[in-house]
């Protein structure tokens, strides 16, 4: 099956009775512990949500209703309604830690950090060991700069996760404010260079021995962390190329900045950074004191928690970071990253738009605003900030394509084609990255029915990536449709199996092609697992019932075709779809046009 082309179903899933029943349990076992406030007067005068009650009973259905609220908030993301929804329940039971920690959590998600703190003071209270809770009292210690609290605090930390990362290099840069600036360095040098988090270690040692006064050592560490750029994040590059343009060694920044681009080409920042150090600009330093490389380290590890798929936690340290330092444009980008994991388009414009228009991160940051704005449907404004960057620089890709993308997931595949037309146009030289445009106008012209000119997209995009499993299957897959080139197509989509083998679309697209070869057989085998894989897909039903009808399974046939039907096909397929129910296939393999 082409994929990106289909409709998406949500379905609410019967287990979530269940989850209610659990909860409504356990909620009521929580509140076991009087509360500790005093009765007051009802107030007829007050909305619903402020309503107070003389009876115990009466606080704990309130209070029942707003955990219940704030907990499917919170799985909803909706972080701001979930924060409200617990302060109310801690009106009712404020000592009850759970919830403290789900308040302190739904706060620090949306950046409200000093909020946060005030909570975190009581639930330290009652908990000592609550980690989010000693994390923002830390943060608030070092806010203030009371190091013998941080310190004190910092000591009662776990050495697990990412703990393990962030002990030492904080407690490295509070002996540095402190004055002990050996300590500092020494304390975080590597013993091991292969461990994984060598590179962060390393990092934040240049950067305290620059600001000691060291740039020899600085060099040195800085060096280390160069010594494997695969590895490297953009931060860690940035870092490394500002510390040489302060220098003055601006070929060997160039240098690093060209053997990165080679590695992620049309990397806007960077290539900004580049012809800077060509033209011999001396950057301002990115870290200035002890709460920029606290800041940091935050920044840091929200990076390895996202590159993780921990998008919550990263949420947290990001917000943290921002805290620390305001003007964090790497950390505002990272955090419209994070939100957009979360599918919280409307958090993450609001983070990209904080980029400064002086940072060299802002045409990233307005290109992925711009498709936040389209996936709050706002598609109109978001091609309005595209073009107007289409104009300002006319020899980049990265603007009209993602244009052409909005277009296309609108299903507006003209303006797609003429957006992707412009990016195209202002290729020099076609290399291996490209296949990416060129598969992405193939769709929008094969949707307009121009299939000669898509295949010659597609054809084009294998030959810069022999291996782009979405390339081969959607061309496979295309072949089929046509009704050509069956043997080649099977073969095609064989391979990008072998190269997702999870991916339900492509192994619908293998269980089709075995059936338009007559391979019924095979035909079942590779779509009963497209149907495991993707089991709300009407489009993969509908082709695993002309399998199991062609393999002689005619009631297993026609419960796939109505569960097509279930699951949403309409217009023209429920038309097929129906007359198959009623008459099962008939003469061809396949239902084609002009057969209704």
């Amino acid at each position: 099956m082409i994929i990106g082309l289909k409709n998406t179903f949500k379905l609410f899933p019967l287990f979530i009775l269940g989850l209610i029943f659990l909860t409504l349990i356990s909620f009521l076992l929580l509140l076991s512990s009087p509360p500790v406030f005093s009765k007051e007067q009802y107030d007829p005068g007050l909305p619903p949500k402020y309503l107070k009650f003389d009876h115990q009973s009466e606080k704990k259905e309130l209070a029942l209703g707003s955990y219940l609220a704030g907990t499917y908030a919170m799985r909803k993301n909706q972080q701001e309604l979930a924060s409200e929804y617990f302060t109310d329940v801690l009106k009712a039971n404020p000592s009850n830690v759970n919830i403290l920690n789900q308040a302190i959590a739904s706060l620090a998600f949306q950046g409200k950090i000093s909020e946060s703190i005030l909570l975190a003071r009581d639930q330290i209270t009652y908990d000592s060991t609550s980690k989010i809770g000693r994390l923002l009292i830390l943060v608030d210690a070092l806010d203030r700069s009371d190091f013998i609290k941080a310190k004190n605090y910092l000591d009662s930390m776990p050495r697990d996760d990412v703990y393990s990362l962030l002990v030492p290099i904080i407690n490295a840069w509070i002996n540095y404010e402190s004055g002990n600036k050996d300590d500092a360095i020494l304390s975080i040098i590597p013993n091991n260079s292969d461990e994984p988090l060598h590179p962060y270690y390393t990092l934040h040692a240049a950067i305290i021995s620059e600001l000691s006064g060291r740039p020899l050592r600085a060099e040195s560490f800085y060096s280390a962390v160069d010594e494997n750029l695969i590895l490297q994040t953009d931060r860690m590059v940035e870092l490394r190329g500002n510390f040489l343009g302060r220098l003055g060694k601006y070929d060997e920044e160039v240098e690093l900045l060209e053997d990165y681009l080679s590695l992620i080409p049309d990397n806007y920042w960077a290539e900004v950074e580049l012809i800077r150090a060509k033209d011999k600009i001396q950057p301002k330093p990115e870290i200035n004191h002890y709460r920029d490389g606290i800041a940091e380290t935050f920044y840091g590890i929200s990076e390895l928690l996202t590159l993780g798929s921990r998008f919550q936690d990263a949420l947290i340290f990001a917000q943290l970071s921002i805290h620390l330092r305001s003007d964090f444009d790497s950390a505002s980008l990272l955090l419209g990253r994070i939100y957009e994991a979360l599918q919280m388009p409307n958090q993450a414009a609001s983070a990209l738009i904080s980029v400064s228009s002086k940072s060299s991160y802002e045409r990233d940051a307005k290109i992925r605003y711009a498709l936040n704005l389209a996936d709050m449907g706002k598609i109109e404004d978001a091609a309005k900030v595209l073009r107007e960057l289409t104009r300002k620089k006319i020899d980049r890709l990265d603007a009209p394509q993602a244009l052409g993308d909005i277009f296309r997931y609108s299903q507006r595949f003209s303006e797609a084609i003429d957006a992707y037309d412009i990016a195209i146009q202002r290729i020099s030289e076609f290399k291996p990255h490209h296949w990416r445009l060129l598969y992405s106008r193939g769709i929008a012209l094969e949707r307009e029915k121009d299939w000669k000119n898509a295949e010659k997209d597609f054809l084009q995009a294998l030959e810069l990536s022999p291996e782009q499993p979405l390339v081969l299957n959607y061309l496979g897959y295309s072949w089929l449709e046509q009704g050509e080139n069956f043997l080649l197509a099977k073969d095609m989509i064989e391979k990008a199996v072998n190269l997702k083998p999870n991916d339900g679309y492509i192994v619908d697209s293998l269980g089709w092609a075995f059936y338009c070869l007559g391979d019924f057989k095979n035909a079942v085998q590779y779509l009963e697992r497209a149907v495991e894989l993707m089991p709300g897909d009407p489009i993969i039903n509908d082709h695993l019932g002309d399998a199991f009808w062609q393999a002689g399974r005619n009631l297993e046939a026609k419960y796939q075709w109505q569960r097509a039907l279930t699951l949403g096909a309409d217009g023209r397929d429920a038309k097929i779809i129906s007359k198959k129910i009623d008459r099962g296939l008939e003469i061809d393999i396949r239902v084609r046009e002009g057969e209704l």
